[in-house]
């Protein structure tokens, strides 16, 4: 790669850094709650994992398996952070489809990593390659700052389907009306979002990489996914 498009990356992926902070944030209206510090650690992992895809797609993007491995490193220590404390959810939040059926969950974020190692070898293998990754894999995540500084909490709930060009999909999440809310989408292909709270559009937009947090005032939302002009394969995320 040369360096003229490696500077491009470097401006791209500092993008994601600099947009992190666009979407609504909690207590900034007079009078509203705060975020608690468990709160602040399942946002901050999610958006961890939106990084991690817009960096993922950048490394495809531009042919740069080591971009897929930085992804990769990046969802394993999200998977550190959350899988410890998964079989004691609490929360109640459920995804369902249109026809309220529970929707089986997406990969882990171990198998996702796992998937971004191998597309990073398919892409250029090497002796260098090999030796970051099997680093990667190796590492201790759960001594991380950013973990430790976060704690162990519960991972966002998600989802996986494809949306033909053209099509719609329709999920229904149920939240604790009155608490803090998120939805998340990351897709391979460009993908219209509406979310709904009741007859209130929360948010309408067109995105591969999709976050929007609230407080919901009513305990279910509804969440529409219109294809644009190819088939797009999405990941849902709530928490």
């Amino acid at each position: 790669m040369t360096m003229l498009r490696w500077l491009a990356v470097l401006f791209l992926v500092g993008g994601v850094f600099a947009t992190a902070s666009l979407s609504p944030a909690f207590g900034d209206e007079k009078g509203e709650k705060p975020l608690t510090k468990e709160e602040e650690a399942k946002l901050e992992n999610l958006k961890t994992i939106l990084m991690a895809h817009r960096i993922g797609l950048l490394g495809r993007q531009y042919k740069a398996p080591e971009m897929l491995v930085t992804a990769a490193t990046l969802l394993l220590q999200v998977d550190a952070a959350t899988k410890k404390d998964e079989p004691k959810d609490k929360s109640g939040l459920e995804i369902t489809d249109d026809k309220d059926k529970k929707i089986a969950p997406a990969k882990s974020l171990s198998e996702e990593a796992g998937d971004l190692f191998d597309d990073a070898i398919a892409m250029r293998d090497s002796k260098e390659l090999r030796t970051m990754i099997n680093a990667a894999k190796k590492r201790d995540y759960s001594k991380d700052p950013e973990v430790k500084e976060r704690g162990v909490v519960g991972g966002p709930k998600r989802i996986s389907r494809k949306v033909d060009a053209g099509g719609q999909q329709h999920v229904h999440i149920k939240f604790k009306a009155g608490e803090p809310a998120t939805v998340a989408l990351t897709s391979d292909h460009p993908v219209r979002i509406i979310l709904k709270s009741g007859e209130s559009t929360l948010s309408n937009n067109v995105a591969t990489n999709f976050r929007y947090s609230w407080r919901a005032s009513k305990a279910k939302v509804s969440v529409e996914v219109r294809g644009m002009g190819r088939v797009a394969h999405f990941t849902l995320y709530a928490n």
